[in-house]
């Protein structure tokens, strides 16, 4: 894992000890965090682009967030997951 997934997989245990402990995170916080998992899926996308079972599911068991987590962090940014991969694929292909 590089420094992003690694920070994000740290910023995700610790949310999870906080909400064990009763804490409740905020909404800039959470924002954050989403942020942080967009750029980590989109590597994460980037690295197994030739993967066919690549899709929201997979992609949310491999950051160990919920698809709807997954969901939220693209809506963020105004696309879809699918979208994503497509557009990643796509711009794959262009290049070869």
């Amino acid at each position: 894992l590089d420094g992003v997934e690694r920070s994000f997989l740290l910023d995700q245990t610790v949310r999870l000890v906080m909400f064990a402990l009763g804490g409740v995170a905020g909404t800039a916080e959470e924002a954050s965090r989403r942020s942080g998992l967009f750029v980590a899926a989109m590597r994460l996308i980037e690295r197994r682009i030739a993967d066919p079972a690549l899709n929201a599911a997979a992609l949310a068991a491999l950051l160990g967030c919920s698809r709807a987590t997954l969901y939220r962090a693209f809506a963020d940014r105004g696309c879809g997951v699918g979208e994503a991969v497509r557009d990643l694929r796509l711009e794959h292909l262009r290049k070869l």
